[in-house]
């Protein structure tokens, strides 16, 4: 199996920094096709990237990201005439976090994707 990615940007800046940790706001784009198990020709996608994460500056650690993609794909041809909305989200922490109550949302991030 063969993956093309045709282009891949990605930035990430220190929103701002409390005490020792600091908050990390990241957004980007990828495409890329990749040729299909069946071998009747590729399929491409794209998406934007937009997401939100934590850092320790003391520890030098990542402690939490959180990214959302938002984007298109097509099928191999004869598939490939519109182009399907999809999306995904990748959620990672570095400790598993002890929540007091199921409605405790301090550890959540607001973010939103600019279209």
């Amino acid at each position: 199996m063969l993956t093309d990615y045709k282009q891949f940007q990605f930035r990430h800046r220190n929103k701002c920094v409390k005490t020792q940790t600091s908050d990390l706001t990241y957004e980007g784009t990828i495409a890329g096709a990749h040729e299909t198990q069946s071998n009747k020709g590729k399929c491409r996608g794209e998406a934007k990237l937009v997401g939100t994460g934590a850092y320790d500056v003391k520890a030098q650690r990542l402690l939490s990201l959180v990214w959302v993609f938002v984007g298109t794909f097509r099928g191999p041809p004869p598939s490939d005439k519109v182009a399907r909305p999809y999306s995904g989200v990748v959620e990672w922490r570095c400790e598993r976090v002890k929540r007091k109550s199921p409605q405790d949302n301090d550890n959540l991030r607001d973010f939103s994707i600019a279209r």
